[in-house]
Parts: C-alpha cells; sequence; structure tokens
C-alpha cells in the first residue's frame, strides 16, 4: 500500500524531469564554461587595473592638489610680484593676469619704451592696475644686483618672481654673441642673470612665503651639459659642434653649425634654468613651467624662418 503510493508520487517527477539530468548536466558545463572565461579575462586584465589603479591613486595623492584655488578665485592683493621679460610676449600677459587679481605688479625689463609700452597695455585692459617699472639688464650682472637692491629697498619685500626673460637668437645689432662678463648672451641672459636674481631674493621669497616661477621648454630635454673643450658651446666656444637636432646630413656644414648654434645654447640655458629652479625648492616654494607654444611665446618668433619645425610656425593655442 505504501510501496504504491510512493510509486504513484515519484513516478509522475521521474516521467517530468526524464531529460532534466542531462539538462542539468548541460547547463553546469556552460556555467562551468562561463567561469572559465571570466576567470581568463580577470587574470589577464588584473594587472592593467593595477596600473591604472595605481597611476589613479599617484595623481590623487601627488599631482592634484586639493587646497588648490581656481585661478578665477586667486586674490593677490598685497602681493608684490616681478615678472622679467615682462615688456612683451608671455611676460606681458602674466603681468595682466597678475594686475587683474590685485598684485602690485612689477615688470622688469632693460628696455624702458617697450616697459612704457607694457604698462599701458596693461592699464588699459585692467583700469586699477597697480603696475610698476623697473629697469633690468639680465646680461649685465651688475644691473641684476641693482634691480634686486632697488626692489628691496622700495617694497620691502617680494612674493612671487617669474623667471621669464630669455633670448632665443642673439640679434648682433643689439645683442652681441657675448656679453661684458664674457658669457654667451643667451646663457647669461636666461640663466646666469635669473641665478643671481634668484639667489639674491631667495630670503625675501623665504620669509613671506613667496614663490619664484622659472619658465622652461620642452627642449631642455635636448640638452647636455659639459665643461669639457669638446663640449663647451654655452661657455663662448660655439663653433664646435651644431645642435643635436640637426639633419645628420648638414651636421658637418660650416653655415649648418652657424645657423643653429643659438638652439643648443638656448636648450642648455633652460636645462640649467630648470636645475637651478630644483636647488631652490629647497629654500623656498620654486617651480618651473612650460607655457607651450602660441604667438605669444618667443619660440614662435623664430620658429617659422630658422627652425621650420614640422614645416610651419605654431598657431595660438
Amino acid at each position: 500500500m505504501i510501496t504504491r503510493h510512493l510509486s504513484r508520487r515519484i513516478t509522475p517527477l521521474i516521467r517530468r524531469n526524464s531529460s532534466s539530468p542531462l539538462k542539468n548536466v548541460s547547463q553546469k558545463s556552460s556555467g562551468g564554461k562561463i567561469l572559465l572565461v571570466g576567470a581568463t579575462f580577470l587574470k589577464a586584465v588584473t594587472p592593467l587595473i593595477f596600473v591604472f589603479g595605481f597611476i589613479y591613486a599617484y595623481r590623487i595623492l601627488f599631482l592634484n592638489d586639493s587646497s588648490a584655488i581656481p585661478i578665477e578665485q586667486a586674490n593677490l592683493q598685497g602681493k608684490v610680484v616681478v615678472i622679467t621679460g615682462s615688456s612683451s610676449g608671455f611676460g606681458k600677459f602674466s603681468a595682466k593676469g597678475a594686475a587683474e587679481r590685485g598684485a602690485t605688479v612689477v615688470l622688469a625689463s632693460r628696455s624702458q619704451k617697450n616697459l612704457e609700452v607694457a604698462k599701458k597695455f596693461i592699464l588699459k585692459e585692467v583700469p586699477d592696475a597697480n603696475v610698476d617699472l623697473v629697469h633690468l639688464n639680465l646680461a649685465d650682472l651688475d644691473s641684476v644686483e641693482k634691480c634686486a637692491v632697488k626692489l628691496l629697498k622700495k617694497y620691502g619685500k617680494v612674493d612671487v618672481l617669474v623667471n621669464n626673460a630669455a633670448i632665443f637668437k642673439p640679434n648682433s645689432s643689439r645683442d652681441p654673441d657675448e656679453t661684458s662678463d664674457g658669457f654667451d648672451t643667451t646663457f647669461h641672459v636666461g640663466f646666469l642673470g635669473h641665478f643671481l636674481l634668484g639667489e639674491l631674493l631667495k630670503d625675501s621669497l623665504k620669509e613671506n612665503n613667496g614663490r619664484m616661477v622659472s619658465v622652461v621648454c620642452p627642449m631642455m630635454k635636448e640638452a647636455q651639459i659639459s665643461l669639457t673643450e669638446d663640449k663647451s658651446s654655452t661657455f663662448k666656444d660655439l663653433k664646435t659642434h651644431a645642435s643635436r637636432i640637426i639633419d645628420p646630413t648638414n651636421y658637418n656644414q660650416e653655415d649648418a653649425q652657424e645657423k643653429f648654434k643659438h638652439i643648443e645654447s638656448y636648450m642648455q640655458t633652460k636645462l640649467c634654468l630648470y636645475m637651478a629652479a630644483k636647488r631652490w625648492s629647497r629654500d623656498v616654494n620654486s617651480i618651473s613651467v612650460d607655457p607651450g607654444t602660441s604667438n605669444e611665446t618667443l619660440l614662435n618668433r623664430y620658429t617659422k624662418q630658422d627652425v621650420n619645425f614640422k614645416g610651419h610656425h605654431f598657431e595660438s593655442l
């Protein structure tokens, strides 16, 4: 009786699920394949996930400053900002930006006429700007020292120093190849003058929690610094060799060496300025910046006619 009852209950279930064992096996098999593929995929992408995760964490921890103030909200009221080479180009527009944020902007350059023009431009754009002018000839160490003394005497402090001035190609009618101190003009203006100015103003910047900004460029990566006789172009002997970026077929041609000698000196100058900025960072807030290329940067003035880089000169970015 009990057997018959169980038989009546179980038999329909067996018939209803007669194909289920194979079906279950098939499902288990498909599931296993999916799991296997998933595991293989995870194994393949895990290194990539780790790498991208590390990069993201590094950017969050070290590159992003959560305390940074958006430039539109920056307030430079009461700050004295000195910008070299500010009579034109990038320096002039940097001065305009600082003036817009309330800083006392000191335009430092050797040409009084160009300084007056730059000041007029800034006051037109920012009518209530506080703009002062100071003579500075970075190719003359005496002029650099006098400028530093004058700044500290007049303002009592310097909050920001922007080392921007540079000469890419000396113009013989205005800039001789060699300064009165005996150095290549490009190197003297772009590095030596700035180095002395930075050293003279460093203590004031440190006392006021100021900042030193040095303008560099990617070309410095191609530079090589050496004082040996076979590599001494920065130190007067520019004709010993041409820049490494010259076409190898023209490397030994005297005209090519003469035409491109200023490029190597410029690269070495920017590399030296970058290294100085790194050294200054031990004592003050010192950073190096690359503004890129545009119609307002120095490099663009010479690219078309002298370098012909990529076949055309840079447009405004």
